[in-house]
C-alpha cells in the first residue's frame, strides 16, 4: 500500500469539502488541517479525525479554471481531456499525471515539452507513457483509447496516411517538431504531420508510481504528486520534477486510493454469464444484453440506489447471472452493500459469493429491507465469483446492487 504523506497541513481558513473513506463513508465538512496520519474535519461543530490510511479522496467544490504559478505565467486554459484538444498535444507519465503542451520533442534519455502555461520540462524519457498530438478526428480517438487500454510489447505509432489510420510498432529513438526517429530493424524517419500518437512500451515495474496522492485540477490536468502543502488559498505541489501551485478553490479534488482499492466496476471480469429464468429461443441474445451487468449504474439507468442513498461506484446484477473477478495481487479483502434498487419492487434474489471454489457469503436479498454490508477476507484466493441466483418470486424484479463493490488490502 502507498502510504500517504502529507507534509504539515494545516487550513489557515476553513474549506468546505467531502471526504471519502475506504471503508465507505462519505463525510461532508470544513478541512481544519491535513498531515501525514490524519485529516481533521469539523462537521456540524464537531470534530472528526480521519487516518490517512483510511483516506480514499478529498473533493472540493467545482470552481473556474486554474492559474498556475509562477505569477508570470500564462492561464493554462485547456479543459478537461479525454480527447485531444484541438492544437493541443497531450503528455501522460507513467507516474500518472497528465498534461498538455504545446511542444513536445525527446531523444533516448530525455523528453522535453512547454505546457499551454508556459512551463518548460524536462523528464527522463522512461516518464513518457503516451503522447497524442492533435488532428485525426472521431476516428483517431477511437483507435487511441483502443491503443491506449491495450498491453505494449514494444512502442507503436498511431498514424494517418490520406486519411487511413495505421499503426506502426517498434522503438522510438527521438522526436522532433518535423520527424520521429522510429526503429522498425533499420532506423525511419516518420513525418510527424503524419502521426496523432505515440505509445510507449515500459514493463510494469517501471510503471509503479510512488506519489502521495493524484491532484485533479478543475480543468482536466492530472498531477502525480510527492508532496503537497497548503500556503495562504494556495496548494504548493511537488509533481513532474517541478513545483506547483493552485488555488484551493480551483481543485477538483485529492485522490489517495492508488495501491489501497480496487472497484470492481473499474475491473475487466474474467467472465460473465447470464440465464434466463426461461426458455427464449431466437430473443436470448438481445434480452442477454439488456441484462447484462452495469457498471456504476442501475440496470434501469442512473446512479445505484439502495434506502434512499445514491451510489457512484458499484455494479448491478439481474438474476441469473454469474460474474468473475481475477483477485488483483496482494488484495486480501472484498466489501460492498448489497440489496435490491429501490426503484423496484418484489425483488427476491439468493447472492452467493465464492472465493476460488469455497463459498464465502450466501443469503437471501429481498425488496425493503436494509441493505447487506458485506466484508469478506480472504487469504491466497485468486478469483472472485458472484452469482445472482433465482430467489423466491421467479425473476421479477431481481435488480441487484452491489454498491461501493470493492477490493481492499
Amino acid at each position: 500500500m502507498y502510504s500517504c504523506y502529507l507534509c504539515s497541513l494545516f487550513l489557515a481558513a476553513m474549506l468546505g469539502v467531502e471526504v471519502r473513506t475506504v471503508d465507505g463513508e462519505q463525510v461532508q465538512g470544513e478541512v481544519r488541517g491535513l498531515s501525514n496520519e490524519s485529516a481533521t474535519l469539523t462537521v456540524r461543530g464537531e470534530s472528526h479525525q480521519i487516518s490517512a490510511a483510511n483516506l480514499l479522496d478529498i473533493r472540493f467544490p467545482h470552481r473556474e479554471q486554474p492559474v498556475l504559478s509562477p505569477a508570470s505565467a500564462k492561464p493554462d486554459t485547456s479543459t478537461p481531456l479525454e480527447k485531444p484538444v484541438e492544437n493541443v498535444t497531450t503528455v501522460w507519465l507513467t507516474e500518472g499525471s497528465r498534461l498538455r503542451a504545446n511542444r513536445y520533442s525527446s531523444t533516448e534519455k530525455e523528453a522535453s515539452f512547454t505546457t499551454l502555461g508556459q512551463r518548460s520540462l524536462k523528464v527522463s524519457s522512461k516518464m513518457i507513457r503516451a503522447v497524442r498530438f492533435p488532428g485525426g478526428g472521431v476516428a483517431a480517438d477511437k483507435q487511441w483509447q483502443e491503443l491506449f487500454g491495450k498491453e505494449l510489447e514494444t512502442d507503436s505509432l498511431l498514424i494517418e496516411k490520406e486519411g487511413q489510420l495505421d499503426v506502426l510498432e517498434g522503438v522510438v529513438l527521438e522526436v522532433s517538431d518535423t520527424t520521429i526517429q522510429f526503429d522498425i530493424g533499420v532506423r525511419v524517419p516518420v513525418s510527424r504531420e503524419m502521426v496523432r500518437g505515440i505509445l510507449y512500451y515500459h514493463p510494469s515495474e517501471e510503471t509503479q508510481s510512488k506519489a502521495v496522492c493524484l491532484a485533479h485540477l478543475s480543468n482536466g490536468i492530472l498531477l502525480a504528486v510527492n508532496k503537497i502543502n497548503l500556503v495562504g488559498n494556495s496548494l504548493e505541489m511537488a509533481a513532474v520534477g517541478s513545483g506547483w501551485k493552485v488555488a484551493t478553490e480551483q481543485m477538483d479534488r485529492l485522490d489517495f486510493s492508488r495501491g489501497k482499492i480496487e472497484f470492481l466496476a473499474d475491473l475487466s471480469p474474467i467472465r460473465t454469464s447470464w440465464t434466463p429464468y426461461l426458455a427464449v429461443g431466437k430473443s436470448a441474445d438481445q434480452l442477454a444484453s439488456f441484462f447484462h451487468p452495469r457498471m456504476n449504474q442501475a440496470l434501469r439507468g442512473g446512479p445505484l440506489q439502495l434506502a434512499g442513498r445514491e451510489y457512484e461506484r458499484g455494479i448491478s446484477l439481474h438474476s441469473r447471472t454469474e460474474i468473475v473477478f481475477k483477485i488483483p495481487r496482494t488484495f486480501r479483502q472484498f466489501r460492498a452493500i448489497a440489496g435490491i434498487d429501490d426503484r423496484v419492487w418484489q425483488g427476491d434474489v439468493q447472492l452467493i459469493i465464492r472465493t476460488d471454489d469455497k463459498v464465502v457469503f450466501d443469503k437471501e436479498i429481498a425488496s425493503g429491507e436494509t441493505p447487506v454490508d458485506i466484508n469478506i477476507n480472504f487469504d491466497k484466493a485468486t478469483q472472485l465469483s458472484i452469482l445472482v441466483d433465482y430467489g423466491n418470486n421467479a425473476d421479477v424484479a431481481d435488480h441487484l446492487d452491489l454498491a461501493e463493490a470493492r477490493f481492499l488490502k
